[in-house]
C-alpha cells in the first residue's frame, strides 16, 4: 500500500542558510511577530510602487530624479533585509566580548565595558518609560525595532527588539546602552554574568 509523503507546512521565514555564528554560546533572539514581518514587506512594496509610479512624476531634472529613485530604492531594500534577517538575529557570548548579530547593526562590546550591576530584564509594555525613546537611525515598524534611539535625559541606546514584554537592558561604559530581546532573557543574563566573571578572572591571572 502506497503512502503519500507528508506535505511541509508553508513557513513565512526564508529557508536560506544562516551564516555561522562566531565561537561562543549562542542565544537566538525572540522570533519577530508575524505582524511586524508583514508590515516590513508592506513598506517595501509601497516603496517599490513609488519607484514605478511616483518617482518619475516627482523628479524634475537628472540629478533630482536620481536622488529620489535612490532614496526610494533604499526604502525598498531596508525593510526587506530586516524582515528576512529575522532567523539570524542572535547574541553570542564569545571569550572576551558580547556579540549581537542584528539586521544592520553588529555591536561587539567587551565584558569589561558592560555595567552588569545595572543589567536587568524589563517589560516595555507595562513600563514604556524604560523603552528605547526616539529613533534617529533605526528601522522601527510596529512590533520591531533595530538601530539607534535617543532617550531624553538617558542618552543613546542601541536597540534590537522583537519582543517587548521581556527585553534585556544593559548599560555600558561606551556612552550608550544596549536593549535587545533574547528568546530566554533570564538564562541569557545568567550566562552573561558567568562569562564576564570568567573573562575577568582570566585577565587577573
Amino acid at each position: 500500500m502506497s503512502t503519500k509523503p507528508n506535505k511541509k507546512k508553508w513557513s513565512w521565514k526564508i529557508q536560506s542558510r544562516p551564516e555561522p555564528p562566531p565561537p561562543g554560546e549562542v542565544f537566538p533572539m525572540a522570533p519577530m511577530k508575524r505582524a511586524a514581518f508583514w508590515t516590513l514587506l508592506a513598506i517595501s512594496a509601497l516603496a517599490l510602487v513609488a519607484i514605478l509610479n511616483i518617482g518619475p512624476k516627482v523628479a524634475h531634472g537628472w540629478l533630482i530624479g536620481h536622488v529620489v529613485d535612490g532614496l526610494l530604492f533604499v526604502a525598498v531594500l531596508v525593510p526587506l533585509w530586516s524582515a528576512f534577517s529575522n532567523h539570524q538575529l542572535r547574541a553570542v557570548l564569545a571569550k572576551w566580548q558580547l556579540h549581537i548579530d542584528g539586521d544592520f547593526f553588529h555591536p561587539k562590546v567587551s565584558y569589561s565595558n558592560l555595567k552588569l550591576d545595572g543589567a536587568c530584564v524589563v517589560d516595555l509594555v507595562s513600563k514604556p518609560s524604560v523603552g528605547p525613546g526616539f529613533s534617529f537611525f533605526a528601522v522601527c515598524p510596529p512590533g520591531y525595532a533595530s538601530g539607534w534611539f535617543w532617550r531624553p535625559c538617558k542618552g543613546r541606546v542601541l536597540v534590537l527588539l522583537t519582543e517587548r514584554r521581556a527585553a534585556v537592558h544593559i548599560p555600558t561604559r561606551l556612552g550608550y546602552d544596549l536593549l535587545f530581546s533574547p528568546a530566554n532573557p533570564s538564562a541569557f543574563l545568567d550566562a552573561l554574568r558567568k562569562k564576564a566573571a570568567e573573562a575577568a578572572s582570566a585577565n587577573v591571572a
